[in-house]
């Protein structure tokens, strides 16, 4: 069936084959279309990891072309929290991803280590030193680390002094990468 309408009664429904088998594409499928709603951090992530499996991308952003995106990672202006990181370790500074869920945890208020909130906690502090990894690999260097209200230890990373604050410097990053995708 056409992308963006039902199928036809006499139309028989084939099952897609499968995108990926273990970690690579699988070779016999055709690109996949994506289309993406936003052009935040999340947005821009989710086409550029999109288009590097393969796939169509199509990015949609309620600005004007040519126009800062007005989202609220751009606003941004603390750091990226990520415990255990390669920058954390040249500065000396002992950290756990179990030590910024703590972290995180105490200072939303959530007052049970068995709720949702301590898995989703576990799971973001648990992917923050790749998460902060794959950001410097799109361009977008962090290597301040600093110690900011509510966390135990130096961990939130920071643009270079004399840059744009960090939604700004990672989203203007990341965006100029997806302009250089053909």
């Amino acid at each position: 069936a056409a992308l963006g309408r039902a199928p036809e009664a006499h139309e028989s429904e084939e099952p897609a084959p499968p995108r990926r088998r273990g970690s690579t594409v699988d070779a016999s499928c055709p690109p996949a279309r994506v289309v993406v709603v936003g052009a935040g951090l999340a947005g821009v992530a989710a086409a550029l990891e999109a288009a590097a499996e393969g796939a169509e991308v199509i990015l949609l952003e309620k600005q004007a072309a040519g126009q800062r995106p007005d989202a609220n990672s751009a606003k941004a202006t603390s750091g990226m929290n990520a415990a255990g990181t390669p920058r954390q370790r040249e500065a000396g500074v002992s950290d756990s991803a179990a030590a910024l869920a703590d972290d995180t945890l105490r200072s939303s208020g959530a007052s049970s280590r068995s709720s949702s909130y301590a898995q989703l906690a576990g799971v973001l502090a648990a992917s923050s030193a790749e998460a902060l990894e794959w950001l410097e690999a799109q361009g977008a260097p962090l290597p301040r680390v600093v110690q900011l209200g509510g966390h135990g230890a130096p961990r939130t990373h920071r643009p270079p002094e004399g840059a744009a604050p960090v939604g700004q410097h990672v989203l203007s990053a990341l965006s100029a990468r997806l302009a250089d995708l053909p």
